[in-house]
């Protein structure tokens, strides 16, 4: 999960937050929306990588899964 998180802090504070809002939205995602990486957000995107088919090593593809949906 090292290569996920690396990509998410190298983000905007707005683009993390994006995306945690996107997660929020399709419901992968319960916890505030800080733009902090913590166990809330690892486990939102490591939820939507598997449910879409996504590789988890590939970040920006799953990001930009989310952010389309």
């Amino acid at each position: 999960m090292v290569i996920i998180k690396t990509a998410f802090k190298n983000r905007s504070v707005l683009k993390r937050k994006q995306i945690q809002y996107a997660l929020t939205k399709l419901d992968y995602y319960k916890s505030a929306i800080d733009a902090l990486y913590g166990p809330g957000t690892e486990k939102a995107l490591t939820n939507v990588a598997k449910a879409k088919g996504l590789n988890i090593n590939k970040p920006e593809k799953v990001f930009q899964s989310v952010l389309r949906a």
